[in-house]
Formats: C-alpha cells, structure tokens, sequence
C-alpha cells in the first residue's frame, strides 16, 4: 500500500513520485494501473467510477481510460446547483478522454 505522496516544483513542473512500503518510488500512472489491476482481480465488472469533476476524478478517469477497461462514470448534482462548476468540468473532460 501507499506509504507517502510527495510533490515537488522545479523548473516551473510539477514531479508527483509516490512510494510504497518497500520504498520503491513508482511512477504515478503505474501505481494507477497496479491499482486498477488489484480492484479488478479482487472485485468483478461491472465498474462505476465516481466522480466529482476535480483533477482527482480526471487522473482516476484517465487511468481507466488509458489502459482500456470499460466503466461508466456516476457523479451527483447538488441541490441548487453547488457544484454546477465541478460538472461541467467533469462533462468536459469526459467528452475529451472518450474522444466525443
């Protein structure tokens, strides 16, 4: 499991390494793929992701999407639309991963 994020700003680029109980730094979208791997061997399709619209839900969307496993996308509207702003980032998103 994930032992610590760290995140540092150089050259005006964000480098995002995390590590793992055996201290090994693990490039992020590797870590996300053995994630997937691991709730795909302990958890059968079908998959609904859940998301918000924030840039967690774009990278989970992302990961899923670049190592081709099918899933549908779920995401609540708030009453009196609080996060209207969140949706329409995430409809945006969607449309631009999924190629429509």
């Amino acid at each position: 499991m994930l032992d610590w994020a760290e995140i540092d700003y150089k050259d005006s680029v964000y480098h995002f390494k995390l590590n793992n109980n055996n201290k090994k730094i693990i490039p992020p979208l590797e870590a996300a793929k053995n994630t997937i791997q691991y709730i795909m061997e302990k958890y059968p399709p079908p998959y609904t992701l859940y998301a918000s619209g924030g840039v967690d839900s774009q990278a989970m969307i992302y990961a899923w999407k670049q190592y081709g496993h099918s899933y549908k996308i779920f995401s609540a509207i708030y009453n009196n639309g609080l996060n209207e702003h969140d949706i329409i980032t995430l409809r945006k998103f969607a449309n631009i991963v999924t190629g429509k």
